[in-house]
């Protein structure tokens, strides 16, 4: 009796002393996060090292270190930081492969930052940050084509990361592409109007309006892909047909980005969207979001969204006092999330279209499908909110079927067997 009592009382010691040591863990990675957001790198490195590396969010601690590091540009020790985490085989896996990428980004090394973000893809194929990272290297390259299809991807993983929008935007414009141009950086002015940034990207919409080519985002460059689609809009924006007095503005601000974004709206082939034969990503990407907004009445709210970083007094007095408009204007962003959401991928077996569910920080919750009766059936896979996958295995009309793998967030497995 007194054995079974002091074995209890050894477990329940070394229990209470590991959820101890991981809360003292959390509140070290807190707090020196809080320390690297005030640019006090070395002090956060030595509140990180107060962490134990037998700790289970050590992994994590060195992806943090790596990232201090970066920040005080000592690249070599960033890279050691993550080699070890790596070596761990921890859950923040992908966080540590990306951030090598950056590292090597930062170094000069495009070509070894690139092939780090390749090889976590393989590994990750719908982490949105990943591609993005990948896209940025390949315009640093100047391998546009390959930047154009990372971004694309970024956003079917995410359609509400702006910066992916703003490349995206920002390439179709330096093609040329003007129409193309106009809906990737609105939606980003959408997503992100009030930021450092978006003044900026708004002036360069307006010069745009005016067939002004701002060049400070950069030399224009060959039509990567064909703009068929927007070749009668593109002629139309071009001409500038729109911007004259016989022309109405949809709101009480005179600016030219008001009107053509009136024209485009109005002209868009919003039914290619639709089509199982088109297969060009701006029909797919963002034809539901401005059908929704012009065909809505949303277009008010939407033009004084994209204009609040001028500060003009009637637009902040709009945006002040039209709370409603502006809500449902927000609640159309689900129109963005339709690519997402039924993509084609490789899970288990042969490549084909599957349903994706998220998770509400936009990962990947779970990828299957549904038969008639609406039952799960067929091949599924679950993910982790680390991008690591938790189970997958085969359901027969809603249940389980066959052998199921289990993984802990760290990728090991956990059980397997059959259902």
């Amino acid at each position: 009796m007194h054995r079974i009592s002091f074995s209890l009382l050894v477990i329940f010691i070394v229990s209470t002393f590991c959820v101890q040591a991981q809360s003292n863990s959390e509140d070290h990675i807190k707090e020196g996060n809080e320390l690297c957001d005030e640019g006090k790198y070395a002090e956060a490195i030595e509140t990180y090292r107060l962490v134990h590396e037998n700790d289970s969010n050590y992994s994590m601690v060195l992806a943090e270190i790596a990232m201090a590091y970066l920040g005080m540009e000592k690249y070599d020790s960033a890279l050691v930081a993550i080699d070890q985490g790596l070596a761990l085989n921890g859950s923040s896996r992908c966080h540590l492969l990306r951030t090598k990428g950056v590292v090597y980004k930062y170094m000069g090394q495009p070509e070894k930052s690139i092939e780090t973000y390749r090889d976590a893809i393989k590994e990750y194929p719908f982490e949105y940050l990943l591609h993005y990272s990948l896209g940025a290297s390949y315009v640093d390259t100047k391998d546009f084509r390959e930047a154009q299809k990372c971004f694309q991807e970024a956003l079917r993983c995410n359609p509400f990361h702006a910066s992916s929008h703003m490349y995206l935007g920002n390439l179709a414009a330096r093609q040329k592409q003007y129409t193309r141009a106009m809906l990737s950086l609105e939606t980003f002015l959408a997503l992100e109007p009030a930021s450092s940034r978006s003044n900026r990207v708004l002036v360069f919409i307006e010069n745009l309006s005016n067939n002004y080519m701002d060049t400070t985002q950069g030399c224009f460059i060959d039509p990567i892909d064909d703009n068929s689609v927007f070749k009668e809009i593109d002629h139309y924006f071009r001409a500038r047909i729109v911007l004259t007095d016989r022309y109405a503005l949809p709101i009480e601000f005179n600016a030219s980005l008001v009107k053509q974004s009136k024209m485009i709206m109005e002209t868009l082939p919003y039914d290619r969207a639709n089509d199982e034969k088109c297969d060009d990503f701006w029909a797919q990407m963002y034809f539901p979001f401005f059908y929704a907004i012009y065909h809505g009445g949303h277009i008010s709210p939407f033009l004084y969204t994209l204009l609040r970083s001028t500060g003009q007094d009637d637009v902040i007095k709009y945006n002040e006092k039209n709370e409603k408009e502006l809500d449902a204007l927000y609640g159309l962003g689900g129109y963005l999330s339709i690519i997402q959401k039924h993509r084609r991928t490789n899970i288990i077996g042969e490549e084909k279209l599957y349903d994706f569910a998220y998770y509400d920080n936009g990962k990947v919750y779970s990828i299957g499908n549904k038969n008639s009766s609406g039952n799960k059936d067929g091949e599924w896979r679950y993910y982790h909110n680390n991008g690591e996958i938790s189970a997958e295995g085969y359901y027969n009309d809603g249940k389980k079927s066959g052998e199921w793998r289990y993984f802990l967030n760290d990728g090991s497995i956990k059980s397997q067997g059959e259902n």
